[in-house]
């Protein structure tokens, strides 16, 4: 009886090792990013379905990219069937294609255009790894303005250019901008957004909380219609690429 007792427990602890083992040679799940930015000029909420191939039944329970907004999304691997329908209209959409999602990849993709005309711009990005000590934050530029003639970008106030002649669906490289903790809320970067070949200011965006964003990237994208006003007008909004 004690020999079939050893027996027993022999035998569980070797089931358990190997389990264990099982357990800890599992192999690490790889993963990507897609951030959806939500350009559209006067638009609506877009509602992603990740298999364009089914219809998206339960719309009013799936995520909405708000105008003027921008959502991650991540877990998504392979050649995936994207499509975008307006929250107003889910029937309806606005875009469909097949995008490559590789491990380990981040990228993003632009709205952009208008309600009646829209259009697309997918990126992928290689976001900078600041250390905390560094004190620094990337930013980089997109030009997401359909219609737009290249633009250039300064910091108010300095005659160097950041960036010059960034075309429509384009995008710059992530710069490096200090951003210390012990620097004033006050202190801001105020970027303006010029036509290239003309200097005439099209808009500005200021960049503020720095401290907030140390060892952290974003992305500033010029969108709207040249020459339009209101909703149409040509702003420049941020992204977040954390």
């Amino acid at each position: 009886m004690k020999f079939r007792l050893i027996y027993v427990i022999t035998w569980i602890a070797c089931c358990s090792s190997m389990l264990s083992c099982k357990k800890n040679s599992l192999p690490a799940i790889s993963s990507s990013s897609l951030t959806i930015v939500n350009a559209i000029s006067g638009g609506y909420g877009l509602i992603p379905n990740f298999d364009s191939e089914k219809t998206l039944i339960y719309y009013k329970n799936a995520a909405v990219i708000t105008n003027n907004g921008a959502l991650e999304f991540s877990g998504h691997l392979g050649n995936i069937p994207l499509s975008l329908a307006p929250q107003t209209d889910t029937l309806h959409t606005l875009y469909k294609n097949n995008i490559l999602m590789e491990a380990n990849s981040i990228h993003t993709l632009f709205i952009t255009g208008t309600v009646d005309n829209t259009d697309s711009y997918f990126t992928t990005d290689k976001v900078p790894a600041y250390a905390a000590a560094d004190s620094l934050i990337g930013v980089r530029f997109v030009n997401v303005s359909m219609g737009s003639k290249p633009v250039s970008i300064n910091i108010k106030g300095q005659s160097n250019t950041l960036v010059n002649g960034l075309a429509y669906k384009s995008a710059s490289d992530f710069l490096p901008y200090a951003a210390k903790k012990t620097v004033p809320a006050t202190i801001s970067y105020i970027f303006e957004i010029r036509d290239a070949s003309t200097a005439a200011l099209i808009t500005t965006y200021t960049l503020s909380s720095l401290g907030t964003k140390i060892s952290k990237s974003v992305t500033i994208a010029l969108k709207g219609i040249p020459g339009g006003t209101g909703a149409n007008a040509q702003v420049a909004l941020l992204v977040n690429n954390y």
